[in-house]
């Protein structure tokens, strides 16, 4: 049998309680290594999980999935399995935040000010001369 590193993919569906929002999706590990036939292996670059579902969350979730070789099977239809058989499972964590909303007053005169600093003499200068270059 033949070797090779994959990816494991992982997504999340749904959306969190209103008010809430997913600050991250942490998993690990994110690649594998798997053995298989050259022919079943050879165009496999990753592997794709069931998504974890973050539908009507308000605190974070975790879950351990079980990394088994029926798993990779079933997720390729190809007769592969897990090359080192003292990884067991996948930690998975979806981070849930509170969202904070922060309403910001200032005058547009303030806005003027902040752009003009923004605005260098001598960037201005190098587009002028860039402009000239490329102008010739």
């Amino acid at each position: 049998l033949k070797q090779k590193e994959i990816t494991i993919k992982l997504e999340t569906e749904g959306t969190p309680q209103e008010g809430y929002s997913l600050a991250s999706l942490e998993y690990e590990p994110k690649k594998i290594v798997i053995a298989g036939k050259e022919s079943d292996i050879k165009g496999l670059d990753s592997i794709e999980l069931d998504p974890i579902s973050i539908e009507g969350l308000s605190k974070s979730y975790s879950e351990e999935i079980a990394l088994t070789n029926e798993l990779l099977q079933e997720k390729t239809g190809m007769d592969i399995q897990v090359y080192d058989e003292t990884l067991e499972e996948i930690s998975i964590k979806a981070v849930i935040e509170k969202t904070l909303t922060k309403h910001i007053v200032f005058k547009a005169e303030d806005i003027e000010k902040v752009m003009e600093s923004m605005i260098r003499p001598q960037f201005l200068e190098l587009n002028r001369k860039a402009f000239l270059f490329f102008n010739q």
